[in-house]
């Protein structure tokens, strides 16, 4: 099974307020047409428990840059 590669999104030096972060993630993946994955992603974030969870699932939709 071939890995697919993810997005690279910008994250380093950014503001690392939690909306922020989804902000900028979910605008990348709507960038590529992405809307499925933007909005999962998006309820998976805003439905975490917790910051490092939050960040958690930002890594599993994007490669952090």
């Amino acid at each position: 099974m071939e890995k697919k590669k993810k997005l690279e999104v910008a994250l380093v030096g950014e503001n690392g307020n939690i909306f922020n972060i989804m902000a900028i993630t979910a605008k990348a993946l709507k960038k590529e047409g992405m809307e499925k994955e933007k909005k999962e992603y998006m309820n998976k974030v805003l439905n975490c428990s917790s910051y490092d969870e939050a960040l958690r699932i930002t890594m599993e939709y994007v490669d952090v840059v």
